[in-house]
């Protein structure tokens, strides 16, 4: 009697799908479309995808080169994206020749108008006459002047944050005071 060997599985309900690497598959760029034999490391496919694009994905940096197949989602045919998370287990589901679209994303470049270097910005007020803009005496010894309230509203800030400062505001002390123009940076 002829011995026949059956897995464990095959009784149970279940059936495992094992899903083996096509040996071919094919990458668009654009128009132009190559076969290759696919690596099942992402990190290996960006290279592959480079060395047969080596005119259109010499001078890219590999961050931004992606993968993106079409699928049929709901009935509506999507783009998807292949993260580098799945794509082993994408490029094991795919079939003999299946066409995946090499990307390129875009280059973030992130401008500044102004340097670390830079110095702060200049400001420049409207001149006040002495007269205008004098130090006043108040209950308390402290200087009303413009340059001492700085200094008072630094030490009043400093000794409680949730108090006011009981310094005057630089239109009460000079009412005259209309405007401060920034200049540069």
């Amino acid at each position: 009697m002829p011995s026949h060997s059956r897995s464990s599985h095959s009784s149970s309900n279940h059936t495992q799908v094992h899903h083996t690497v096509p040996d071919i598959i094919t990458y668009r760029l654009d128009e132009a479309l190559v076969y290759v034999r696919p690596s099942t490391n992402y990190k290996e496919a960006i290279s592959l995808a480079i060395k047969e694009y080596p005119s259109e994905l010499g001078n890219i940096s590999p961050r931004r080169i992606t993968f993106t197949i079409q699928a049929s989602m709901n009935g509506t045919r999507r783009t998807v994206r292949i993260s580098e998370s799945a794509w082993e287990k994408s490029i094991s589901t795919m079939v003999k020749g299946e066409v995946i679209a090499i990307e390129i994303l875009p280059e973030i470049t992130i401008t500044t108008s102004a340097t670390v270097d830079a110095p702060p910005p200049k400001y420049i007020a409207d001149k006040l006459s002495d007269s205008e803009c004098s130090p006043t005496s108040t209950s308390s010894d402290e200087p009303r002047s413009p340059e001492g309230l700085a200094a008072t509203t630094e030490s009043t800030n400093r000794s409680s944050v949730h108090s006011r400062p009981s310094s005057p505001g630089l239109r009460q002390l000079c009412p005259s005071f209309k405007r401060v123009t920034f200049l540069s940076r």
